[in-house]
């Protein structure tokens, strides 16, 4: 585009906030600025609603953002013009005109970022900001992304390229102590690769419950991602393990169940006391029969829910029975339940043994997770790796990894770790339904009765603090338990 020409007789001052009638005096009035101050002015972009200019000399921090103001259905050409953003020419900025077509944000991040393997580690969001607060630049997310995508590519190529690459990263994985597994046939085509991270370990608790479920890439690789995932005690999700491959099968998940299998034995737990839950897919369901024979296979509610072909009401039903955490509340919610289905849709129900369903009925305790959906979530939480290459996605895995590690410390270091803000929020809610009117009859320092339910060393009749592995109301009247005292509330707090 040809830039209008301007006299620069009369003064011109830009501000934040101002705004012009037309396009033409917005554009006008930058060149006029750029010109009394002795720089040379290059349009960035111009379209419909928006116009942006920058300094032709790359170093310069000059920066000028014009928004239209027109509402929908007018014409942008119609409506007045706002400066949105604006900042000002350095001290002493000379033309400098680059042939080069480097922006002059990728060369500045650059100087921020120690390295290429620095700057792949870092999400889109957390580059912004750590070149907004080193530079004192405002960047956009988009213009972030694609400087991680250009220097991804320049250390590992494009989608085909990175394949290439594949082995030696994986490689480089395996040394640093995470469990890795890489397949390619002769053709050079992936067949599976697999991290799992070791460094998450710790995180397993004694009765963990473990989701696998696997969601397409959208990549120009194709292909289906893999994962591994758990709830810790604050129920945010943890990646346990990863992996790339063709397509969703029994050979694929035999592969993944294999080297999972690898990963939990370095955890110090047995594997009789792990459950797995997956959304009843078949090759799945085969392949930890075969390599996790000893360990506890449940299958999601919702999932059930949806194979019955239910509403969603009755789904949430389901899913109540399914968190039941005695008999006799099981008893009745299935009662309920049943008057809800078809008889078509019982005798399907009925087909699946409640163990596999039902917390109350299973070997381990489930500790109230009765779905999927952490593995589900990853769909939403991870959707930009979706879409990226191999290598880019475990890079992408990898920094949400450690932003939510970053998290997860800040939030256990506010309180005790037993007492988590998610326990001390259902802990809130069981104050709050305290009857005070019950009778306690106490027999010794760990023996009560509160009306008709035994409380017996922290654990009670109820199957409540045993279920769900924090005190219920009886607890808290037995030994008198305060909301305001969380040191004496720690010890009847399973940590998990």
């Amino acid at each position: 585009m040809e830039l209008p020409q301007t006299s620069i007789s009369d003064s011109v001052h830009l501000k934040e906030g101002m705004t012009v009638a037309t396009i033409k005096q917005a554009e006008s009035i930058t060149v006029k600025y750029c010109a009394q101050k002795g720089c040379s002015i290059k349009l960035g972009s111009r379209k419909s609603k928006y116009l942006y200019f920058r300094c032709k000399n790359e170093e310069c921090m000059f920066r000028c953002n014009w928004n239209s103001n027109a509402r929908k259905g007018d014409a942008p050409s119609d409506a007045d013009w706002t400066l949105r953003k604006f900042t000002a020419h350095d001290a002493g900025c000379s033309v400098g005109w680059s042939e080069k077509r480097t922006s002059f944000t990728a060369k500045r991040v650059l100087g921020v970022a120690s390295g290429v393997v620095q700057l792949l580690k870092k999400k889109p969001k957390d580059l912004q900001s750590d070149v907004s607060f080193t530079l004192n630049v405002e960047m956009t997310e988009a213009v972030t992304k694609n400087i991680c995508r250009t220097k991804r590519e320049e250390a590992y190529g494009n989608a085909s390229a990175q394949i290439e690459h594949l082995p030696s990263y994986i490689e480089q994985h395996r040394k640093n102590g995470q469990v890795c597994k890489l397949i390619i046939d002769k053709r050079d085509t992936l067949k599976f690769a697999f991290i799992g991270f070791t460094n998450l370990l710790p995180l397993l608790h004694e009765r963990s419950v473990i989701a696998l479920d696997g969601t397409h890439a959208k990549s120009k690789m194709k292909g289906v991602m893999l994962f591994a995932s758990m709830l810790d005690s604050n129920r945010e999700i943890v990646v346990l393990a990863c992996a790339l491959c063709p397509s969703e099968s029994k050979e694929t998940w035999t592969h993944f169940a294999t080297s999972l299998r690898e990963l939990l034995s370095k955890a110090a737990k047995p594997l009789e006391s792990q459950v797995f839950i997956s959304d009843r897919e078949k090759g799945l369901i085969s392949a930890l029969q075969n390599v996790f024979g000893e360990s506890e296979h449940v299958h999601c509610v919702v999932h059930i829910g949806r194979n019955l072909g239910v509403s969603a009401s009755v789904t949430t039903h389901l899913v109540a029975t399914a968190k039941s955490i005695n008999k006799p509340q099981f008893d009745a919610r299935y009662s309920q339940l049943t008057v809800m289905l078809s008889e078509n849709q019982k005798q399907k129900l009925e087909k699946i043994p409640l163990e596999q369903w039902v917390c109350l009925f299973g070997r381990n305790n489930r500790q109230d997770i009765v779905t999927s959906n952490t593995a589900e979530s990853l769909n939403s939480v991870l959707r930009a790796v979706r879409s990226c290459a191999a290598i880019d996605f475990f890079e992408g895995v990898l920094s949400w990894i450690v932003t939510k590690q970053v998290s997860r410390a800040k939030t256990y270091a506010s309180m005790p770790k037993p007492l988590v803000p998610r326990v001390m929020k259902r802990l809130g809610a069981v104050f709050a339904l305290v009857d005070k009117g019950l009778r306690v009859i106490k027999y010794d320092d760990t023996s009560f009765q509160v009306g008709q339910y035994v409380v017996e060393g922290g654990n009670c009749s109820c199957e409540h603090p045993q279920q769900l592995g924090y005190p219920c109301m009886h607890v808290i009247l037995a030994y008198d338990l305060k909301a305001d005292e969380p040191s004496a509330l720690t010890a009847f707090v399973t940590d998990w």
